[in-house]
């Protein structure tokens, strides 16, 4: 998601106010699986689900005039939204299962969530009789689970088996505001 969101309001005799609003949501599910099967003769076997939601947002807001108001905000949401919970989740997952290859099979079995939310809220407010406020809030969230899992499953001659469930995801945010 790329969101802008901006106003303006100027007076020259009176108050100029401007104020800006964003919203964004994101909620995923990403499944990758082997269920009830059987691999025979593989010498590789990987089950990878990655996730990578990315919302970049700018809300900012001028007010200028003989009073000048200003304000800005920007609420931000991987995961979470305000309707409930629904959490981006990342699955791999190899269950009720066989896998058997005679000279050894390198199993990789991973969930990576690498979500990333950019976010920048700005606010000016000029007075040029004297009153000026202005104010940014930025409010982000990322509530995501990475997951990799066996279950119910013979594995023979592996010669490796890496399970993993890995989260890196990140905020870069700012908010800035002056009058």
């Amino acid at each position: 998601i790329s969101s802008l969101a901006g106003s303006a309001g100027v007076s020259t005799t009176d108050a100029g106010a401007g104020a800006a609003f964003s919203l964004n949501q994101v909620g995923n599910t990403n499944y990758a699986g082997v269920d009830n099967s059987t691999v025979n003769g593989a010498s590789t076997l990987e089950i990878i689900a990655n996730e990578n939601a990315t919302i970049r947002t700018l809300a900012g807001a001028l007010g200028a005039g003989e009073k000048g108001f200003s304000g800005s905000l920007s609420i931000n949401n991987i995961g979470h939204n305000f309707l409930g919970s629904h959490p981006n989740t990342t699955i791999a997952e190899l269950k009720n299962s066989t896998v058997t290859n005679g000279g050894g099979t390198a199993i990789t079995v991973k969930g990576k969530e690498e979500s990333t939310i950019d976010s920048l809220a700005g606010a000016v407010a000029i007075g040029t009789g004297g009153t000026a406020a202005g104010g940014a809030i930025a409010d982000n969230n990322i509530q995501t689970t990475a997951k990799g899992s066996v279950s119910g499953t013979l594995i023979e001659n592996s010669n490796s088996l890496l399970i993993r469930g890995e989260n890196t995801s990140t905020i870069n945010s700012a908010s800035l505001s002056g009058s």
